[in-house]
């Protein structure tokens, strides 16, 4: 009733099955005594499988070989995981059945992979040993393990470490979904359960079999994992372009602030010109310079810049950042006013961010440029304290986000890529430059030949 091959089939189940779930789930939000309740969980999938199999075989035993009983089995495995998962994930009904089918296939396809390659041997090695005894012997196990740590390796390696969502309940296709699962259950259940069970099945068959299960569970992970990157790129997409617009918005309140009260700056002085002499020079001198303090002193040729560089300027003064701007922006004028003006509102903003964690005396921003090969370099230069990385595109990662799914430099990363300019930053010790490079005349040839010598 408890034979060793029993055993073994069971364990290499169950182990896997539950090992893919938290792989594909390791970022998601888990409920309270989640290590308790994965335990619980495992140990009842187990104990589970002990009561069904004596419940069995007191009835018959030749009901566990009969394939309505092995449809059943597994529906009630398929189920068992969706109720762990419900439970101790953070996720609604469409993420459960995406990481249930999903594990599912992670399992069938590492244990078909393992099945088709002991096959294999034991028709091209002509040996009583390897031909009826070696899926149950020490070399079979180990082989087992092997193939399927392997195969779960190179899933996680290639796919799996992708998966680094913190949720997919918007981002699981519903429609896909259905359709997944479907055929998850049709091919690897209903077909493979039934030629298993099948009397007088010959090797060719079941080898094939095994490949037909390999290919579709294959598929089906690749349809799921395609679905999910998709709509999560989507989104994205359509976050950025939102942010865009906002920034947009932005630019158009701020602008229309910027030239109203230069307006105002101008007539006020003007008045102040035209005062009669009772009123004497040092008060109108006094009330000129109390003015010229409001006045965007910060020119750099382009306007858009000289919007959000006075702007962020003042935010600076209010919160006590030290700001300096050194910059000749003349030859931006072909890149849009408010894409512009979004590049320097998230890199000044990130700057100031960072600049507020910092000592009191390290709150310095510094902004300037320089021209080189019908380019123009933009340095931002700010102090840091938090820990800080630089991935393979020359961007920041931070400990909080090692993926680095921030939006505002992806916009800045996207629009100066845009324009065949590009982004990156430098750390030196605390220091944290970002280099913003565009070329100053958009329809230059030279464009990407001189890039990579910024």
């Amino acid at each position: 009733m408890y034979s060793f091959l029993w055993f073994w089939m069971n364990f290499t189940f169950v182990f896997p099955f539950f090992f893919g779930a938290i792989l594909v789930l390791k970022n998601v939000e888990k409920e309270s005594h989640w290590y308790l309740k994965t335990a619980v969980s495992f140990l009842g999938f187990i104990g589970w499988m002990f009561l069904w199999q004596f419940v069995i075989c007191s009835v018959d035993s030749s009901l566990s070989k009969s394939i309505p009983f092995s449809h059943l089995t597994f529906f009630v495995q398929i189920v068992m995981m969706i109720l762990y998962i419900r439970f101790s994930y953070k996720v609604n009904i469409w993420t459960t059945i995406f990481a249930t089918t999903i594990t599912y296939s992670l399992q069938h396809f590492s244990n078909r992979l393992y099945l088709v390659i002991c096959s294999v041997l034991s028709l091209v090695i002509h040996n009583d040993y390897f031909n009826n005894d070696l899926w149950y012997s020490w070399i079979g196990i180990l082989l087992c393990c092997l193939i399927m740590g392997v195969s779960y390796f190179l899933w996680w390696l290639l796919l799996l470490r992708k998966f680094n969502q913190e949720s997919f309940d918007e981002l699981v296709d519903k429609k896909v979904q259905v359709i997944t699962s479907g055929i998850t259950i049709f091919a690897s259940i209903f077909i493979n359960s039934y030629i298993a069970n099948y009397p007088n099945v010959t090797s060719f068959i079941l080898i094939m079999d095994f490949l037909m299960s390999l290919t579709i569970s294959f598929l089906v992970i690749l349809l799921d994992y395609s679905s999910v990157h998709e709509n999560k790129t989507k989104k994205e997409n359509e976050k950025l372009l939102e942010l865009l617009e906002n920034e947009k918005k932005d630019y158009e309140h701020s602008k229309e602030s910027y030239d109203l009260i230069n307006i105002k700056l101008h007539d006020i002085k003007h008045l102040l010109n035209t005062l009669n002499s009772s009123t004497s020079p040092s008060t109108i001198d006094n009330i000129k310079d109390c003015l010229t303090s409001f006045e965007h002193s910060i020119k750099t040729g382009n306007e858009a810049i000289d919007v959000i560089v006075n702007k962020k300027e003042k935010e600076c003064l209010q919160k006590g950042i030290k700001f300096t701007c050194f910059l000749d922006a003349r030859g931006l004028d072909y890149i849009s006013p408010y894409e512009i003006y979004t590049l320097f509102d998230n890199a000044l903003n990130n700057a100031i961010e960072a600049s507020m964690k910092c000592d009191k005396d390290r709150r310095i921003i510094s902004v300037h440029g320089k021209r080189k090969n019908e380019f123009i370099q933009i340095i931002i230069t700010n102090y840091f304290k938090e820990d800080i990385a630089v991935n393979s595109s020359g961007l920041p990662i931070t400990k909080k986000d090692r993926n680095f799914h921030g939006f505002g430099i992806r916009s800045m990363k996207m629009l100066s890529e845009k324009y065949d300019g590009l982004i990156h930053c430098e750390i030196k010790e605390e220091l944290f430059n970002l280099y913003i490079s565009l070329p100053l005349n958009r329809n230059c040839d030279t464009a990407k030949v001189h890039r990579s010598q910024l």
